[in-house]
């Protein structure tokens, strides 16, 4: 097939001819003045054969890294730091389940994988003198392997909360949606910004990809074909990590600290002990390293401390359709469509708000979620020992927490527990199980608070008030801190103030400032040093948001990390008035 590449609007041409059974067609690749690949074909195949080459040729080495990454062959590559991470991959299976899984994969699935791989593939041809001297040819299950892997690290991130006896709070990240009846556009507004990296492998990559029934504009991980959240011409949707528990840990009582016997029920059984091997160069060779491996029925030991293990038991071990649910998702035509692609149920817990243009909006907390005995604690390691403790089946998708259409026309989870998605949310804790909820009710971050406010005010939201509201500058709770550090300020302020001669201006920049973090702004700047100066003191800060009245300790707290932040601003800067666009560029 050929690909034509137009960089920055046909202000440059390239056409390449690349024959491939899989996509033989043509596609154009043209690209905006950001470098946006908009991949234009007449099927899907054509389409992701030009993606696959795009992609290569933007970020090449963290597509074949976070191969090597999911498949645990870093260390053969990039050396002994990386045997951890190839450790932890290889012990669960990715590369492996992988490459079984391409057999069993839908045809149509492994035929598109395919043409995109062969994409990669022809661009590292293409351009021999470019590509890394470490890189490779990859192959689909290296895409099977990518997706399997990334729908782990929010199961990792959970069972390491269990494990550490650590509260589940709200995720990180924002989006929001208004229904129809709310939008002025008479369209449904909907917002994804999830939060992510400056510089990593991982890091969001766009496109927009026009071919059959392959129509979505969105963000995937590069390695990936399709988006992981975005929109087609019917349909949008937002996917941020966190939600209803996915993983489990157990404790393993072993006979003794050497023993690989360990209890279970009424008698004892013997873990399975194995040796996976990690290729790591050192010095320009490949060494192997060996290391010893223990599997239990409750999934293999993570931990071990004497005769107390800890296994990990994750619901999607055995799973790699990954990628099939996300074609499903980006082809979906309707909310049932939609639906049921979710109900794969092959990725990771996320929250999901969705919105298309027959005017409906759906938030849903998905995932493959065990159906658990609520007489165990499930957010903190169970007893291994517990016939009780294992799971066999897992919640049909209608039972998880969600809401469709709801009347208050705008939904929000900006780090948001289910109660809080909106004024009077029926998505209350003694619904549901509680790891199904897993997180604390009525919690929220200061984005969504800010958001709640924004969208309970706003009757019928334009398009420019979505836009606003998006990169919205007001620092939330930034009224309250003030306000307590001029309590504060009257009663500590006179004796500190020949300690910190410019205490005194630093408050009154503080008073006077509008609550913005804007290029401008002076006050944003202080406040920022100050909270730094504030941190690892003793300061209330549920009185301070409350209102409530201020301790001895805090009172002073403030008023001395606010004298010590003016101190720092002199010797680092020379002056308080410091514009937040100086310092802080985005």
């Amino acid at each position: 097939m050929s690909v034509v590449i137009y960089q920055l609007i046909v202000t440059h041409i390239l056409t390449l001819w690349q024959p491939d059974p899989a996509a033989a067609g043509e596609a154009r690749v043209y690209r905006d003045g950001w470098g946006v690949p908009h991949v234009y074909g007449t099927a899907p195949a054509e389409v992701l054969y030009a993606l696959g080459y795009a992609q290569a040729q933007d970020r090449l080495p963290s597509v074949l890294r976070n191969y090597l990454s999911a498949t645990g062959e870093m260390a053969s590559i990039f050396g002994p730091a990386f045997i951890e991470r190839d450790f932890r991959n290889l012990i669960r299976g990715h590369g492996e389940i992988a490459r079984r899984g391409i057999d069993q994969l839908d045809p149509k699935i492994l035929r598109l994988v395919s043409s995109y791989v062969s994409g990669i593939a022809a661009y590292m041809s293409d351009n021999p003198l470019t590509i890394p001297k470490w890189a490779f040819k990859p192959d689909p299950h290296h895409v099977l392997a990518l997706a399997r892997s990334l729908a782990w690290r929010e199961l990792d991130r959970q069972a390491r909360k269990e494990l550490e006896l650590r509260t589940s709070t709200p995720d990180g990240s924002n989006h929001w949606v208004v229904s129809q009846e709310r939008s002025a556009e008479n369209a449904v507004l909907l917002l994804a910004d999830p939060h992510g990296t400056w510089d990593s492998d991982t890091d969001w990559y766009e496109s927009h990809l026009q071919g059959g029934n392959l129509k979505a504009f969105g963000f995937t991980i590069p390695g990936l074909p399709f988006p992981i959240f975005g929109h087609n011409e019917r349909l949008g949707w937002s996917a941020l990590p966190g939600g209803s528990d996915g993983v489990d840990i157990y404790e393993i009582t072993f006979q003794s600290p050497n023993s690989i016997v360990y209890k279970h029920g009424d008698g004892w059984k013997s873990a399975v002990g194995d040796t996976v091997l990690i290729q790591v160069m050192v010095n320009g060779k490949l060494e192997t390293h060996l290391r010893k491996t223990l599997d239990t029925i409750h999934g293999p030991v993570i931990e071990r401390k004497g005769s107390t293990g800890y296994a990990s038991r994750v619901s999607i071990s055995e799973e790699f359709r990954q990628v099939e649910q996300l074609y499903r998702q980006v082809t979906a035509r309707n909310i049932q469509d939609f639906f049921s692609a979710l109900g794969l149920a092959q990725l990771s817990p996320q929250r999901i708000l969705y919105g298309d243009v027959e005017g409906n909006t759906l938030y849903i907390r998905t995932g493959r979620i065990p159906v658990r005995q609520e007489v165990f604690q499930w957010n903190r390691p169970v007893s291994g020992a517990s016939p009780a403790a294992i799971w066999k089946e897992f919640h049909n998708q209608e039972g998880l927490i969600q809401v469709i259409n709801p009347p208050q026309g705008w939904l929000q989870d900006c780090g948001t527990a289910p109660d809080l998605v909106m004024s009077f949310s029926p998505l209350t804790p003694d619904r549901y199980a509680a790891y199904i909820y897993n997180v604390l009710p009525s919690t929220e971050s200061g984005r969504s608070l800010r958001a709640r406010e924004m969208l309970s005010l706003i009757n019928r939201m334009t398009l420019q008030e979505a836009l606003d509201l998006s990169v919205d500058t007001y620092v939330v709770h930034s009224e309250r801190w003030i306000r307590a550090l001029g309590i504060a300020f009257a009663s500590h302020g006179r004796r500190l103030q020949e300690k910190y001669p410019r205490l005194s201006d630093a408050v009154e920049i503080l008073s006077g400032w509008n609550g913005r973090a804007d290029a401008d702004e002076i006050g944003i700047t202080l406040y920022a040093r100050w909270h730094q100066f504030c941190e690892g003191r003793t300061i209330g800060d549920r009185q301070v948001l409350s209102g409530q009245r201020l301790g001895p300790a805090t009172r002073r707290n403030l008023v001395e990390a606010l004298g010590q932040a003016s101190e720092d601003m002199i010797e680092r800067d020379g002056r308080l008035d410091v514009p937040w666009g100086e310092i802080n560029r985005v």
